[in-house]
């Protein structure tokens, strides 16, 4: 007479036990994961805004109206500080093949004309998490976001723009 086996043995058990484990802790693990770059995604997507009102403030209002580089500000729920580059985009024509191009200068090392006859301003705004920032841990050396911008500060369809830069100008503020 053979005696039929029913239900699992010891080690069967202990097998299943491990595969299941394991793959439970794969899936807690994407998750984790998953929120951790959603959170990051979500702090450069502020971080990119937080730019952009920087820019757009810098070319509507005026410079002197931004807010300290490394005062924090809230955008969103994060907290964050910045930097800004203000550069001309002189011409540069080479001769010899005819071509002209652009090179930027940092507005410290040119004078009053020089930024008159160039005409173009070349922006960057780097926005860096704020050192109180909780949550994520960032590099503070690293920016969230850079955005950059062209803009004609001379154009003749902002007249507020046009009359401010040249009020500077006239008051001799080479900042």
């Amino acid at each position: 007479m053979t005696r039929t086996r029913r239900g699992m043995t010891f080690i069967e058990v202990i097998l299943a036990t491990a595969i299941l484990g394991s793959i439970a802790v794969t899936v807690i693990a994407s998750i984790t994961l998953a929120q951790k770059k959603s959170t990051l995604d979500t702090e450069r997507l502020n971080a990119a805004e937080y730019a952009h009102r920087l820019l757009l403030t810098y070319i509507h209002v005026g410079p002197e109206s931004l807010p300290l580089q490394n005062e924090p500000r809230a955008q969103g729920a994060g907290w964050y500080t910045y930097a800004l580059s203000e550069q001309i985009l002189e011409e540069d024509i080479d001769d010899t093949e005819n071509i002209s191009t652009r090179i930027a200068k940092p507005y410290g090392v040119v004078t009053a004309n020089d930024r008159l006859s160039s005409g173009i301003v070349y922006l960057t705004v780097k926005v860096f998490p704020a050192p109180n920032q909780t949550g994520l841990q960032f590099n503070p050396d690293v920016p969230l976001a850079t955005v950059s911008r062209i803009y004609d500060p001379f154009d003749v369809n902002d007249s507020d723009t046009l009359m401010d830069i040249v009020r500077r100008l006239l008051a001799g503020d080479d900042q």
